[in-house]
């Protein structure tokens, strides 16, 4: 996940529904981070959207939080590691957090966090 700090700190603040952080995104063409946490919450259109654009990964990763055992085999087959060990974090593997912290993915950490208090 490479993006600037303060994106991160807006997406992260959209990852717990707030509607401004997700119009801020938008806004600031950061789309498919809007797209993720729209289709997280179930907006069908958002994950569409994901699956048609260069954003296939987010889609999988959304589908893989919500226990969908195809979407995290699909993330770890195409080298989505980062996002393969969010999901175990969420649905909580251990293993999983110690990765992301030994292999200093630190907004990924973050994120799986949020997601596992507030998903």
């Amino acid at each position: 996940m490479n993006y600037p700090k303060d994106v991160l700190n807006i997406f992260f603040n959209a990852l717990l529904r707030n509607e401004k952080a997700i119009i801020w995104l938008h806004q600031n063409n950061y789309l498919e981070l809007a797209a993720f946490t729209n289709s997280l919450y179930g907006i069908q259109k958002a994950e569409d959207w994901l699956l048609k654009t260069n954003h296939k990964s987010w889609a999988m990763l959304s589908r893989a939080i919500k226990k969908d055992s195809d979407s995290l085999i699909w993330l770890i087959d195409n080298g989505y590691t980062d996002f393969a060990a969010i999901v175990g974090m969420i649905h909580e593997d251990t293993n999983s957090e110690h990765w992301l912290l030994k292999n200093e993915k630190f907004p990924q950490l973050k994120m799986g966090e949020l997601l596992r208090r507030n998903f």
